[in-house]
């Protein structure tokens, strides 16, 4: 199941049920079918805004997630900074990192089970051999936690 309100024409060839609405405009009760061991994949705008995805996603969906729940976030270079190339050249503004770091601070209910950037900058050659997929020139910038109480 994919909440996506973009038309993707790739996205309709995958066989996914796509719900065309943004995800704060969904129910948290819809996320309460997720189930321990369940993956909830996070690629949202990546920008904090009134009432937007990311607030909601992270003050009101995450807490909402049963125990188990396992959840990915795209694009998260944590515990660097985003790519000066993002900041500086394409001018992305973005600053969901920050919103996930300060969440993650001191919370008991999640720990971390995989900061793949962090694992390709400081143990690279552990890490190309668990994922000979990723090279020199593709960095990975995904997060993996674990709602635990």
């Amino acid at each position: 199941m994919c909440i996506e309100p973009f038309e993707m024409p790739w996205l309709e060839k995958t066989g996914a049920v796509i719900i065309r609405r943004p995800v704060e405009e969904i129910d948290k009760s819809f996320f309460a079918q997720l189930e321990r061991g369940d993956i909830l994949f996070i690629d949202s705008s990546h920008v904090i805004r009134p009432q937007g995805d990311v607030l909601y996603e992270y003050l009101e969906l995450l807490p909402s997630l049963k125990v188990g729940v396992i959840v990915h976030i795209h694009d998260i270079f944590s515990p660097k900074d985003y790519m000066d190339l993002w900041v500086k050249e394409e001018v992305r503004l973005w600053n969901e990192q920050y919103l996930l770091e300060a969440f993650l601070t001191s919370n008991s209910h999640w720990k971390i089970i995989g900061a793949l950037n962090y694992l390709y900058h400081n143990h690279f050659e552990q890490f190309k051999n668990s994922c000979p997929f990723f090279d020199n020139i593709n960095q990975p910038v995904s997060l993996y936690i674990e709602k635990v109480n």
